[in-house]
């Protein structure tokens, strides 16, 4: 990428930067990383790697946003996927999480760039929650703003050294899903343990 114009780069590093939230096995974080790479090499101006990534992950948050909104289940379509989630104990377990992110959303879409793989899952329960549309891009562009602003200055302070970087970024990946996972069993244990009956306990 250091042999094309500035204008095509930064082009791509957005766009993909906006895919990483359309789908989720993109590898966004290698992007920004490129980006953080292409500042020394190609000599490009940080705040305009930082800008472009920012304004990618809005739109693709924009996008996972409007999705919710479209399985909303205030929504009036009768697609096969609607009549699915008005299931009564699919329409259950949807209403619990709307209900949080009406409440606690902005606690949510900030937090949702720092963990990897489900990010655009936030944007997907904030649709469905129907919570203001500029309040969750708002949160978002903060949200992108710390987390990308964080790597490319982890490359300044790591001198452009890639292995470091990606080193760093993968040990904080793994940590994370390992959070993940830790919570999710909990989460499953608590349930399992509240239907029990008490003389089974």
């Amino acid at each position: 990428m250091t042999g094309l114009p500035i204008w095509l780069g930064l082009l791509i590093l957005g766009a993909s930067a906006g895919i990483e939230y359309v789908l989720p096995p993109f590898p966004g974080d290698t992007v920004t990383l490129a980006g953080a790479m292409l500042i020394p090499l190609a000599g490009w101006p940080l705040w305009a790697v930082l800008s472009v990534l920012v304004l990618g992950s809005v739109i693709g948050a924009f996008f996972d946003l409007m999705v919710g909104r479209w399985l909303s289940l205030k929504s009036e379509r009768q697609t096969f996927l609607h009549r699915w989630l008005r299931k009564e104990e699919i329409a259950r377990k949807i209403d619990r999480v709307t209900e949080k992110f009406e409440r606690h959303g902005a606690i949510y879409i900030v937090l949702n760039r720092f963990i990897p793989a489900f990010r655009g899952v936030f944007f997907l329960a904030a649709g469905m929650a129907r919570l203001s549309t500029p309040k969750v891009l708002f949160y978002a562009a903060l949200s992108a703003t710390l987390w990308n602003a964080g790597l490319l200055l982890l490359g300044m302070a790591f001198g452009y050294n890639l292995d470091r970087i990606v080193g760093f970024v993968e040990g904080y990946t793994r940590m994370a899903f390992l959070v993940i996972f830790v919570i999710m069993v909990a989460w499953i244990g608590w349930g399992w343990w509240r239907k029990r009956s008490p003389d089974d306990r």
